[in-house]
C-alpha cells in the first residue's frame, strides 16, 4: 500500500491487500485506489450496517464471499445496503452502481454478469419522496408561521403604547416575554397539529417513530422561533424595518437546512454553515423520528441543540425587550 501526493495521483493506491483474523481470511488480494477528497471506508457487512443504522453513512457494497467465481461462472450479485430515508440519494446511489457495472461489462455480450440487491437499513422501495420530503417542510412550516406572528404582535404592541404600558406596571420584562411565549404556544400547538394532521390524514405521509416525541419537536422548535421573532421585532426601530428582518432568517434557512435537497447537495464550502440554521436540526430530527424510527436517545444532539436556541432566543428576547422600549 501507498499514499501519493496531491499532484501525484490518487491519495491511496494498494494491491493484493490481503489480511486475516486467525482462520477467517477477511480480505483476499483487493486492488484499490482512492481518489483525493474522498473518504473511503473498508469495513465487513456488521461494521457498514452499523454505520448506515447510526446514521453515519448513506449505502455500502457489499460483495459475497467467492464473488470472483461466481462472477466467471455469470451469477454474481452485490448487496446494496442502503438508509432509504431519503429517496434522492437512494435513486443516485443505485443509479451510479448501475451505470459502473455497465459501463466495465460493456464490451460482454448479452446481460451484465451481475445484479444488484439493495437491502433497506431504513425504509424500502416504496418510501416515496412526499415521505421525506415533508419533514422539513413541516418544521419549515412552524418557523415561517411562529416567527412571523411574534414579529408583527410584539413590533404592534410596540408601536400602538401597549409594551409602554406594561412596562409602567410591576412586571418585570422576563414575565412579558413569558407571557407572550405562553400566548404563542397556543398557536405553535394549533400549528402543530393542523401540520401533522394534514401530514398524516391527506398525504399518508409514513411514520415508523413515535409521533408524539415529532409532536414535541414541532413545539420546541416553535418555542425558539418566538422568541427569535421577538428578538427581531425588539432589535427594530419600527414595525416596517421588523418585517425586513424576516427574510434575514428565512433564505438562510430554505437553502441551507435540507429541507429540499440533501445536506450533500449543498457545496462543500458551505455546508458549515447549515450548522448554524436552527431548522437544520429540527428537519433533521423530524426525519429521524418519522422515517428511521428513532428515539430521544437518538436524536439528543438535535434536541439539545433546539433546546439551546429556545433558551437563548428567549433570553435575548428578555435583555433586548425592555432596552427598547
Amino acid at each position: 500500500m501507498a499514499g501519493v501526493g496531491p499532484t501525484g495521483g490518487p491519495a491511496i493506491e494498494c494491491e493484493k491487500l490481503s489480511k486475516r483474523f486467525g482462520q477467517v481470511e477477511a480480505l483476499r488480494s483487493i486492488d484499490l485506489r482512492v481518489p483525493h477528497g474522498i473518504a473511503f471506508g473498508l469495513l465487513g457487512p456488521n461494521g457498514a450496517r452499523s454505520e448506515i443504522h447510526a446514521g453515519r453513512g448513506w449505502a455500502a457494497l457489499f460483495f459475497p464471499a467467492n464473488f470472483s467465481q461466481d462472477l466467471l461462472a455469470r451469477q454474481a450479485s452485490i448487496t446494496v445496503m442502503l438508509n432509504g430515508s431519503s429517496p434522492v440519494i437512494v435513486s443516485a446511489v443505485l443509479g451510479s452502481v448501475r451505470a459502473a457495472v455497465e459501463k466495465t461489462f460493456a464490451g460482454v455480450a448479452g446481460t451484465a454478469p451481475l445484479s444488484l440487491d439493495p437491502d433497506y437499513v431504513y425504509g424500502s422501495d416504496e418510501t416515496r419522496f412526499i415521505d421525506s420530503f415533508a419533514p422539513g417542510i413541516m418544521a419549515l412550516a412552524v418557523l415561517m408561521v411562529t416567527s412571523t406572528f411574534s414579529v408583527f404582535i410584539i413590533a404592534r404592541e410596540r408601536t400602538g403604547g401597549m409594551l409602554e404600558r406594561l412596562f409602567a406596571t410591576s412586571l418585570r420584562s422576563s414575565e412579558v416575554v413569558v407571557g407572550h411565549a405562553l400566548a404563542l404556544s397556543v398557536v405553535a400547538l394549533a400549528q402543530t397539529t393542523v401540520v401533522l394532521s394534514a401530514a398524516l390524514l391527506l398525504f399518508r405521509i409514513q411514520v415508523v417513530g413515535d409521533i408524539g416525541l415529532a409532536f414535541v419537536i414541532l413545539v420546541l422548535f416553535a418555542i425558539g422561533n418566538q422568541g427569535l421573532g421577538t428578538v427581531e421585532s425588539a432589535a427594530a426601530r419600527n414595525e416596517l424595518q421588523a418585517v425586513q428582518f424576516i427574510p434575514l432568517v428565512l433564505f438562510p434557512s430554505l437553502l441551507l437546512s435540507g429541507v429540499f435537497f440533501p445536506l450533500e447537495a449543498i457545496p462543500r464550502d458551505f455546508r458549515p454553515l447549515s450548522l448554524a440554521v436552527p431548522l437544520t436540526y429540527a428537519g433533521d430530527a423530524l426525519r429521524s423520528i418519522m422515517l428511521r424510527g428513532w428515539g430521544i436517545g437518538e436524536i439528543g444532539d438535535d434536541l439539545l441543540v433546539l433546546l439551546v436556541y429556545a433558551g437563548l432566543t428567549l433570553l435575548g428576547a428578555t435583555v433586548l425587550l425592555r432596552r427598547r422600549v
